[in-house]
Parts: structure tokens; C-alpha cells; sequence
């Protein structure tokens, strides 16, 4: 079911769909893994947008899902990734919805910008340790954070909750309110929030 995602993007949610389908490489037949996994991500896009962010900035953006549905909300941020092709075609699929999103190819361990108060730092299932990185920077700029753990096949949801605990443990340490929430119920999919108000 792709319920609040025809809501944000009408008929344009199966492109969306489709284009990450493309871009991971899950075939046709998986379909419905990528209605649920674009599903989250609009979900995520309706619980950041519920803190009022002034800002967003999402890191390991891939194709930039939660980035479009941000814009699409009205929200102002920027993307990054580190992989050429998927910057190109986040670029690619951002000029077909009609949105205007600033995709940017760099390594989010360069990243050095100040961001205005009330922002949100972004990272859904990040790999090489760039949840480590977005959770420091997070941090040290007091920024809001969205953290979507990575996981791996055959985790259950209990070794997926104890890590989304283990940084709400890290964030509450920092003067953070820290609440965990599912994001699908076909998929181990649950983000950390972190806020700073």
C-alpha cells in the first residue's frame, strides 16, 4: 500500500516506485517491497515535517525519497550521497515530480556548514558507519536528528529496537528528547528521533 504517498505525489508515486526499484536493482517482481519502502520513507517525510524543521539536510540520500517528499511538503533542504550515479538519478527523477531539491556528491564526513536552529540532520539506513558521522555532527551543531538504522537480512525486531535504544541511550546523554517509531509494518524499518526541543 502506497496510502500517503499517492497522497504527497498522486499519480507520480509509482515513478517514484519504479525509480527506486531501478536504482537497487530488486527487478519488477519485488514491486511491492518498493511500495512498502517508499511508503516509510513519505511516513519519515510526515514525521519530520510534524517538528516544524526550519531546515533539513538528509545524508546517503540514494535516490533522495525522504528529500522529494520534504520538498514536496514545501520544506527547504539539501541531499547528499557519494555515489555519482545515484546523485544523477535523484537529479533525474527530482526534474520529472516538478521539484527543486539541491543534490549534492560529497562524503558527508567533509561536511562542514552551519545550519540554522531548528534544523533536522537526516540519515536512513546508512552504511560504512555514516550513522556514527550524522549522529556526531548532529551533536556537536545541536541540530535535530532522523536516524534510520541500518540492518541487516535475517535481524529481528528486537536487535533492531535494542540499536535504535542504544542511540536514543547516545542522544539523551546529549541533552536530547529520544523516541523511537516504526516506519512499516512489512518492513524492520524504525527511525530514532532526536530533538532539541
Amino acid at each position: 500500500m502506497i496510502n500517503m504517498t499517492n497522497e504527497i505525489f498522486g499519480r507520480d508515486a509509482d515513478k517514484i516506485v519504479r525509480a527506486f526499484l531501478d536504482s537497487v536493482h530488486l527487478g519488477q517482481n519485488k514491486y511491492q517491497v518498493g511500495c512498502d519502502y517508499v511508503e516509510a520513507c513519505v511516513i519519515l517525510g510526515y514525521i519530520v515535517a510534524a517538528n516544524n524543521p526550519t531546515y533539513f539536510v538528509e545524508a546517503g540520500c540514494g535516490l533522495g525519497i525522504l528529500s522529494l517528499t520534504l520538498s514536496k511538503m514545501g520544506l527547504q533542504g539539501e541531499a547528499y550521497d557519494i555515489e555519482p550515479s545515484l546523485i544523477q538519478e535523484g537529479k533525474a527523477l527530482a526534474a520529472t515530480l516538478g521539484i527543486n531539491l539541491n543534490y549534492n556528491l560529497q562524503d558527508f564526513n567533509e561536511w562542514n556548514s552551519s545550519l540554522p536552529s531548528g534544523s533536522f540532520m537526516i540519515v536512513d539506513k546508512p552504511r560504512g558507519g555514516l550513522e556514527l558521522v550524522v549522529l556526531s555532527k548532529a551533536i556537536s551543531t545541536k541540530c535535530n536528528l532522523a536516524l534510520v538504522p541500518p540492518y541487516n537480512l535475517g535481524e529481528t525486531s528486537g536487535e533492531i529496537l535494542a540499536t535504535c535504544e542504544s542511540y536514543m541511550r547516545a542522544l539523551m546523554s546529549q541533552g536530547y528528547h529520544a523516541e523511537s517509531v516504526a516506519l512499516s509494518e512489512t518492513l524492520p524499518l524504525r527511525v530514532v528521533l532526536g530533538t532539541t526541543f
